[in-house]
Order: structure tokens, then sequence, then C-alpha cells
């Protein structure tokens, strides 16, 4: 018996079938505000860019939490040539300061901190300088999304 002719087929019928949606890959250098834009409003949430005081992009983004809407800044770094290395996710609320220190000893991705009184800053960066995809600035999203919501519910 040929396994190579009955096997053929079967594997090639099932990586047909098993081919996810294929990521749009992004240059080496890192990615541009309407690019992660793009991304965040393909992943269902709304996305602005405009510039920060150093002509930088800057994306105020949010996503839906029940009726709500969730709103988060996205802050780019290590900009060259139109393309930015790195992004920083960033939320500000009202909070339980005391909490910022604990916190911060058992979350991975996330930092808090307290520069201003009872306002809690949570960050997540990101480096997008090599490698970065539509679908890792999308995971990136929806994993900040469920940070700010832990640390509302751990800080707040």
């Amino acid at each position: 018996m040929n396994f190579t002719r009955i096997l053929a087929p079967t594997a090639l019928a099932c990586a047909l079938v098993a081919q996810p949606a294929l990521a749009k890959a992004y240059p080496d250098g890192g990615v541009t505000g309407e690019e992660v834009a793009a991304d965040l409003i393909a992943a269902g949430n709304t996305a602005t860019v405009s510039k920060d005081s150093g002509g930088d992009p800057l994306i105020k983004t949010a996503f839906k939490f029940g009726t709500a809407e969730v709103n988060y800044y996205i802050l780019f770094y290590g900009c060259k040539t139109g393309r930015c290395s790195s992004l920083q996710f960033v939320v500000s609320f009202d909070g339980d300061t005391s909490k910022v220190a604990e916190y911060n000893a058992n979350k991975r991705f996330a930092r808090a901190a307290n520069p201003e009184g009872k306002t809690i800053r949570v960050t997540y960066d990101v480096d997008v300088e090599r490698g970065a995809n539509s679908e890792a600035i999308a995971n990136c999203a929806t994993r900040f999304s469920a940070i700010i919501l832990d640390a509302v519910k751990t800080l707040g």
C-alpha cells in the first residue's frame, strides 16, 4: 500500500482547512501610527491618531466593556523615518495607591505607578522593531484590555 498517495491529499486538505487568516507583516524598523490604528479598528476598537509634543504618533483608543467604552492611549517611541520601534499602552484612573507595590510584585507584563496623588497609571511596553504584524498588534490590544480590567479590579 502506498501511504504517500493516501496521506498527501489528506495532509493537503487539513492544511487548507486549518489555515488561519494571514497577518499583515510589518517591515523591520517598527510600525506607524496609521498601521496600529488600522489593526485596532479591525479588532473592534476605536482609534484616533494624532501627534505628541515631540511629533511622534499618539493614539487615543477604546474598547467596549458591557455598555461602557474604556479609553486608553498608545505612545510611540524610537521613531525614525516614519516607523517606531516600541509602543507603550497607557491608562490612568483613580484608585488605592497603597496597593501599587503589591500589584507590581504579582504582575509580569504591566506596571503601575502613582506619580500624582491617588491617580494610578498602568503601562504595558511592547517591542515592535522586528517581526511585528497586524495579529500581534491586535493581540497586544486585547492583552492590555484584560490588564486594564484586572488593574481596576485590583487597584480601583
